[in-house]
C-alpha cells in the first residue's frame, strides 16, 4: 500500500496523539490501604506518651498540602485548628489558633516548617507550662493521586490539672477529627 502526504499526516497526527495519552497517567487510588489508622503509646515510666495518627486522602501531595497551609481558610472547614499567623517560616515565630467550644484560644510557638513536606513545633504547653508538646503535621506521597497526612504528637512532663493519658486520649480524639475533616475539604 503506498501513503500519500495526507495519509503520512494522519498517521504522524495519530501517533502524536496516542503518545501524548499515553504519557498522561490515570492514576488510581489504591482502595487496599488501611484508610486511618491512630494509636496512643507511652514509654516504660508513662512520663511520655507518643499519639500517632494518620489518614489516606485521596489527592496529590502538592494539593494536600495547599489545603494544609491556607491558613485563611482553615476555619471554614476545620473545627478545631483553624490556623496560624506570625512569621511562616522554619524557626518563625507564629500563633497557632484553635477553637474549643465558642473558645478561640491562642498558643504562641517556635515554627519547625519545611515547605510541602512538614510543619510542627516543640513547646511547653501555654495553659500546662510544665508539659512539653511536641506537634507534627507531615505528608508523604503514597502514589500521584494519594497521600498520607500524619499528625503526631509527645507530650512529655507532669502536671496534676492534666494528666498525661486523659490529655493524650483528648488530643487524640481531636487530631482524628481534624484529618478527616481535611480528607473532606480536599476530596470535595
Amino acid at each position: 500500500m503506498q501513503f500519500t502526504k495526507i495519509h503520512l499526516g494522519i498517521l504522524f497526527v495519530f501517533g502524536l496523539f496516542v503518545s501524548s495519552c499515553s504519557e498522561d497517567k490515570i492514576c488510581s487510588p489504591d482502595q487496599s490501604l488501611t484508610v486511618v489508622n491512630s494509636n496512643i503509646t507511652t514509654n516504660a515510666d508513662s512520663s511520655t506518651f507518643y499519639i500517632y495518627t494518620d489518614i489516606v486522602i485521596n489527592a496529590p501531595k502538592e494539593e494536600v498540602w495547599n489545603v494544609l497551609t491556607n491558613w485563611e481558610k482553615m476555619g471554614d472547614w476545620s473545627t478545631s485548628f483553624i490556623g496560624l499567623t506570625g512569621d511562616i517560616r522554619d524557626e518563625g515565630q507564629i500563633v497557632a489558633h484553635y477553637l474549643l467550644g465558642t473558645d478561640t484560644l491562642h498558643f504562641p510557638h517556635a515554627l519547625h516548617f519545611v515547605d510541602g513536606e512538614e510543619f510542627g513545633w516543640a513547646d511547653p504547653i501555654a495553659f500546662a507550662p510544665q508539659i512539653t508538646d511536641n506537634h507534627l503535621f507531615k505528608l508523604e506521597a503514597i502514589s500521584d493521586c494519594q497521600t498520607r497526612f500524619i499528625q503526631t504528637d509527645e507530650f512529655t512532663g507532669e502536671n496534676p490539672q492534666f494528666p498525661l493519658p486523659a490529655l493524650s486520649a483528648q488530643t487524640q480524639e481531636g487530631y482524628n477529627l481534624f484529618n478527616s475533616q481535611l480528607k473532606k475539604e480536599v476530596e470535595d
